[in-house]
């Protein structure tokens, strides 16, 4: 990896304009932020009025109705930590405003993504007169048909892409609403609803903002109010069921939600030979603690044996990559269908080529594809989009399904159709200067006022350059480096020799977070590469 190394000496104007530290100052002028775009990054975090949003009013106005005539309403979920969020939101918010509602989650591995016929015609077959699909709906042609047939009002919420909608009622999606709400997820779709029936609620904030992560929504206009807000009643203690699933004494920050709270919901999806994830939504409502408590050990068990499983699958993987393929396709029929994705993902991150990971479903091959670079998924497999059985996703991330005997054929199609130019990652990173003395717990906290940090507004990357320094092994195949009062972890750190650290030549490429520890608060610097200084290239190559 290449870095541009970037010496700020002048601050002075975002010191003195908006009081920040000179760490926080060096990373504004760094992404040259103006001032309207520092002024909405350090605001307190307030959604923006959705009253006027005209397909938003249509649907309360239908809701209210609902409750006039004492309709039951079904909520048709998905089961990634997304769909299960949203269909818990919508769930407490039809509730609190008093409509008697249900919900549904569909088996990943007997009913498969979104709405189906079967749900519709089971809700009709119970009596409900409304469905709601949270996070799902917009490739649901065959539902939404058998739902007019049965005279069965419909509304579509989702933020998934779509050339064409299906027939239905009512309609909230992002790409119909202003610009502010482009970039949402289904449970934020699912929030906008709650927050016009019932108003702001600690827990539905809490739960849009974990979809929101874990959806790896960009952090701009409303997707950052909705983190920002829902970390802050996060630490406040609300939301208990979310509490119980993080470590003890955790301080809740994007990072803790992503790695902590994201898996383990999930988790329960990915393994639906094991769990419900209808459950996860009775649990995320619960208010009974022993209930939660017995729960919460339950989904942290199963997120361990998925980490067993996927390590297993990733292993197998790797043993079928071929060198020099431009595009892998490993198929084994023998893979776990919950954590194709994940296999999936981490493959193409390591080897940078677009993946393909395939398993057999009945008499079909099905799979999950992730990209990289520039490579528009969509556009790829639009020549196959009549020879696929199923097939889903976004740019970067799709799901399949094949009849088995066209496999060589799309591996065929792959392997030659792969424009190696779109495959290029663009590697360069920014790395902002940074002097020791700067690295202060004053500096590091007027830093977090830029956070929360993630997809459009990444983490900045700082370099530092520290010799004699005291260095430590730490089980998990961590490192720890001390100066003085000042600690670096280098979290599964590559295997050298601990002379590689003390040449002259060599920089620490780090992040700075605060560390807490019986009561006390800390910097620390979290190393990401180790790099030469004159040349701003990586050493761990």
């Amino acid at each position: 990896m290449n870095y541009k190394i970037v010496a700020i000496t002048d601050t002075q104007y975002y010191e003195e304009n908006f009081s920040l530290k000179k760490l926080a100052a060096k990373v504004a002028c760094a992404k040259a932020l103006d001032d309207q775009t520092l002024h909405e990054l350090l605001a307190d975090p307030l959604l923006a009025s959705s009253a006027q949003i005209e397909p938003l009013a249509q649907i309360i106005d239908r809701l209210k109705l609902a409750k006039k005539r004492q309709e039951h309403v079904l909520v048709c979920g998905d089961y990634d930590a997304d769909g299960i969020c949203a269909t818990t939101i919508m769930v407490y918010a039809l509730r609190r405003y008093g409509i008697t509602c249900g919900y549904y989650i569909p088996n990943r591995f007997r009913e498969g993504y979104g709405l189906s016929c079967n749900t519709v015609e089971l809700a009709y077959e119970k009596g409900y007169q409304l469905l709601i699909t949270v996070d799902n709906g917009v490739k649901a042609f065959a539902a939404c048909e058998r739902a007019q047939a049965l005279q069965l009002d419909l509304i579509l919420t989702d933020h998934h892409q779509y050339e064409e909608l299906p027939p239905h009622l009512l309609f909230l999606h992002p790409a119909i609403l202003p610009k502010r709400y482009s970039n949402m997820c289904g449970a934020a779709m699912a929030l906008l609803i709650a927050n016009a029936l019932i108003g702001e609620q600690y827990d539905t904030m809490i739960w849009a903002m974990i979809a929101t992560i874990g959806d790896v929504m960009p952090l701009e206009a409303e997707n950052r109010m909705i983190v920002r807000k829902g970390l802050s009643y996060l630490r406040r203690g609300f939301a208990v069921p979310i509490q119980k699933l993080a470590a003890p004494f955790v301080k809740w920050d994007e990072t803790a939600v992503a790695f902590q709270i994201v898996p383990k919901l999930n988790a329960i999806g990915r393994m639906a030979d094991e769990a419900n994830a209808n459950m996860a939504v009775r649990y995320l409502l619960s208010g009974n603690m022993e209930e939660i408590e017995k729960c919460a050990q339950q989904i942290i068990a199963l997120n361990a044996y998925r980490k067993v499983k996927s390590e297993e699958m990733y292993q197998r993987c790797m043993q079928l990559t071929l060198p020099q393929t431009q595009f892998q396709i490993l198929y084994d029929p023998s893979f776990h269908e919950g954590l194709l994705g994940i296999a999936a993902g981490r493959i193409a991150n390591e080897l940078h080529v677009p993946t393909m990971v395939l398993t057999k479903k009945d008499d079909h091959i099905s799979g999950s594809v992730r990209s990289v670079g520039s490579l528009d998924l969509m556009t790829f497999f639009a020549p196959w989009k009549d020879r696929f059985i199923r097939f889903g996703g976004h740019q970067k991330a799709c799901a399949i399904t094949i009849d088995a005997e066209q496999l060589p054929q799309l591996r065929a199609y792959c392997e030659q159709e792969i424009d190696p130019t779109l495959l290029q990652e663009e590697y360069d990173e920014t790395l902002i200067c940074l002097e020791p003395e700067e690295i202060t717990l004053e500096a590091a906290l007027d830093l977090m006022r830029l956070a929360p940090f993630g997809e459009g507004w990444k983490k900045p990357l700082f370099l530092v350059k520290l010799n004699d320094l005291t260095m430590t092994r730490l089980k998990g195949g961590h490192l720890k480096f001390n100066k003085g009062d000042l600690e670096l972890i280098y979290f599964n750190a590559p295997q050298l020799d601990e002379a590689f650290f003390d040449q002259d030549d060599h920089g620490f490429v780090v992040s700075v977070a605060i560390k807490h520890y019986r009561g006390k608060q800390s910097v620390q610097l979290q190393i990401q590469d180790v790099i030469s200084v004159s040349d701003g290239t990586s050493l761990l190559l």
